[in-house]
């Protein structure tokens, strides 16, 4: 799948958020695994600081992200907390 300009950014942030929701505090996700995953199942490529940008703004829409993001041993984690 290929687009340019804002398609992009709104392909990333919907393919990050589907990935987000697969997770949970017990199965959190890496932020080089959701680079990998976008890359390999969209076709996107994808910058670290992006992803970051990214899930600030996912937080604004989904607040159970909020406050899940935490630095581990295999980098950054992330994930939703379900309720």
């Amino acid at each position: 799948m290929a687009s340019t300009g804002n398609g992009d950014r709104k392909i990333r942030l919907l393919a990050v958020y589907k990935l987000l929701l697969e997770t949970s505090a017990e199965k959190p996700i890496t932020i080089a695994e959701i680079i990998r995953r976008t890359n390999r199942e969209y076709n996107l490529n994808i910058q670290h600081i992006t992803i970051y940008s990214d899930l600030d703004c996912i937080a604004i829409v989904d607040p159970r992200l909020q406050r899940q993001v935490r630095h581990g041993t295999g980098g950054t984690l992330c994930w939703i907390e379900k309720e």
